[in-house]
């Protein structure tokens, strides 16, 4: 297993892992599979533009992802996005793998915490999220995109 960090050579390799992730797990992101499928290689690059963005290998393909980012509703914090890992990836070690890569990036910025939204219908997220020591914060809302999934904010120390 390799995690590292993607580049803009790697438009093609985010495009067929995130578009996997939105068929596979619809209910946990806050795009769906219909808003980005038909994007171009330009649109995917122009995605991979700010740092942080953590793609995981199996073999020498890619099978898992996750980005580190910022949220323009919550200023000053660092945010664990996107995160997917493929069913045949699953169970292997490649999530922690990729929470540690974007966990050493929020450091690399100063972060003190991360924070992350998981969807409450993904109980083996919320499970593994937990085992990592994510503390749900206590807000529960639903996501911007249609109001239908509730979604949970946790956090987790980084020093």
């Amino acid at each position: 297993m390799l995690v590292r960090r993607a580049g803009l050579e790697d438009a093609e390799a985010v495009r067929a892992i995130r578009l996997e992730a939105l068929l596979d797990s619809p209910g946990a992101y806050g795009t769906i599979y219909d808003d980005v499928a038909g994007w171009t290689i330009e649109q995917w690059r122009d995605t991979l533009v700010e740092p942080g963005h953590i793609l995981g290998e199996v073999d020498g393909r890619v099978r898992g992802m996750a980005r580190g980012g910022t949220h323009g509703d919550f200023p000053g914090e660092t945010w664990l996005f996107g995160m997917y890992v493929g069913p045949d990836a699953r169970a292997n070690g490649l999530a922690d793998l990729l929470v540690d890569a974007v966990q050493d990036w929020a450091r690399e910025r100063g972060a003190a915490a991360l924070h992350l939204a998981v969807a409450l219908e993904m109980t083996r997220a919320v499970s593994f999220y937990r085992r990592r020591g994510f503390v749900e914060v206590g807000d529960v809302r639903y996501m911007k995109r249609d109001g239908s999934s509730a979604i949970q904010t946790m956090v987790v120390r980084l020093d």
